[in-house]
């Protein structure tokens, strides 16, 4: 029955003839009988009018992804040969593991979204098929050139190889209380300083401690992922792994590196800064910026749409602020990748739904009042102007950094070293020490990871 089904699907894609399917079918033992009844079933009487069915995943629920359903629908009546189905998960914490689940049951989904944490994962198994030559055909409306060069992190391969599409993506900036700035006496906006190339490490602090002197908190460091942290190093001319983060961790023999962090353990320590992990259980620095609490927390764009419709809230971004005399420093990108499985029996038709969700017009289509930002060059004229300092979410992106490759390519690597890390923190360690202690387990890992070709 599963060849049948096999043969069926085929057929129905278009990538048999009439004749081959009939020859395969009475190979199968099907009778002439049967093989009637099943081409009446395709919608066939002689060639192929059937359709490429294809299945793809996502995480989120209905009502997050009317915008991403309502494209499936639109696709689908404009392909008449293919009919895209869009099948949910509803949360990113069991993502992954349904769709192994899904995968090891002969039932994955033809292409879906993958977290970059994921991806050598699906590699190293043989899920992901390699994008490349696809990416550069004429059947392709999204060049792999056409994308911001930050993004691609571990999605390609030392050797070029393209495994995944960044889909959209979210650089991480400042977030600032407007009102809370006004209330503690400080009048030169973080936006407008940045412009004039004025928007330092020294200026960021002399702000804080003026909130901090008012009864506020005055910025909340977010330590639940090592991303957030990083920027700090960066934006101080530091750097975390060597080879454009494709190699060793280093930031322990980077005195940029070291300095950044102590600086940001000091003003922990001394609670001049608020670590977001030390807040009350349920509250993030997303909630306390709502409630007027807090002068500046570290964000993204998917804090806007929340923001946006807070009453009372005034608020606008501004990029990290540096402490190199640059107005601007590479800063970390969240992003997520599309993926085909390797293992669909439609790859044309899954690749035709992929390149036209991530071309420009798709994202133009699917991105507009969403909390997210194109990764294609020529779509950012859907971005809303708002907050006034929008331009900073551009600026972030095509500046910053997705998870460095040697990082998010190491299997558990990532979670690992977001745990050393919380030992300054939390329990005031040694800087210098600790950041020798993550190269001591991270290098060895990394090394076995590259010689299993995981990046």
């Amino acid at each position: 029955m599963h060849d049948a089904r096999t043969l069926i699907q085929t057929f129905q894609a278009g990538k048999i003839s009439r004749r081959n399917f009939v020859t395969r079918a009475l190979a199968l033992g099907i009778s002439l009988g049967g093989i009637e009844a099943l081409l009446q079933s395709c919608g066939s009487s002689g060639g192929t009018t059937g359709k490429a069915a294809i299945k793809w995943s996502t995480w989120g629920t209905p009502d997050q992804m009317k915008t991403v359903q309502q494209f499936t629908d639109d696709f689908n009546h404009q392909h008449s040969n293919i009919n895209a189905q869009l099948a949910l998960i509803p949360s990113v914490d069991i993502y992954e593991s349904k769709i192994l689940t899904e995968v090891n049951g002969g039932n994955a989904p033809d292409l879906f979204y993958l977290q970059d944490l994921s991806i050598s994962k699906f590699r190293q198994d043989k899920i992901l098929a390699e994008l490349t030559p696809l990416l550069n055909s004429s059947a392709s409306l999204s060049k792999s050139d056409q994308f911001f060069n930050g993004l691609w992190g571990t999605s390609k391969s030392a050797d070029g190889k393209i495994w995944g599409v960044p889909n959209d993506c979210n650089p991480l900036i400042i977030w600032y209380n407007e009102d809370l700035l006004q209330k503690s006496g400080i009048t030169e906006s973080p936006a407008d300083l940045q412009q004039q190339g004025k928007w330092t490490w020294d200026v960021f602090l002399n702000m804080v401690k003026k909130i901090r002197a008012k009864g506020y908190q005055g910025y909340i460091v977010d330590n639940s992922w090592a991303l957030y942290i990083y920027p700090w190093i960066t934006t101080n001319g530091g750097s975390v792994y060597a080879d454009n983060g494709n190699g060793s961790f280093i930031a322990d023999q980077d005195p940029k590196a070291v300095e950044a962090l102590r600086w940001l353990s000091s003003n922990i320590q001394s609670q001049t800064f608020t670590l977001s992990g030390a807040l009350p259980k349920g509250q993030g620095g997303d909630v306390v910026f709502e409630n007027n609490r807090v002068g500046f927390f570290t964000g993204a764009r998917w804090n806007w749409p929340t923001f946006h419709t807070t009453p009372g809230l005034k608020y606008n971004i501004v990029t990290w602020p540096t402490n190199t005399g640059k107005k601007i420093e590479p800063a970390g990108i969240a992003v997520s990748y599309f993926v085909i499985s390797s293992r669909t029996q439609y790859k044309d038709a899954a690749f035709e739904f992929l390149t036209n969700y991530v071309s420009k017009s798709g994202q133009r289509y699917r991105l507009k009042g969403e909390g997210v930002l194109p990764s294609i060059r020529g779509a950012d004229d859907i971005v809303d102007h708002d907050p006034t300092n929008w331009q900073a979410f551009m600026d972030a992106r095509d500046n910053g950094y997705a998870l460095f490759t040697a990082e998010a390519g190491t299997p558990g690597l990532s979670q690992d070293v977001n745990q050393m890390l919380d030992d300054i923190w939390y329990k005031n360690a040694d800087v210098a020490t600790t950041l020798g202690n993550v190269a001591k387990v991270a290098n060895p890992r990394i090394a076995k990871a590259r010689s299993d070709g995981l990046f």
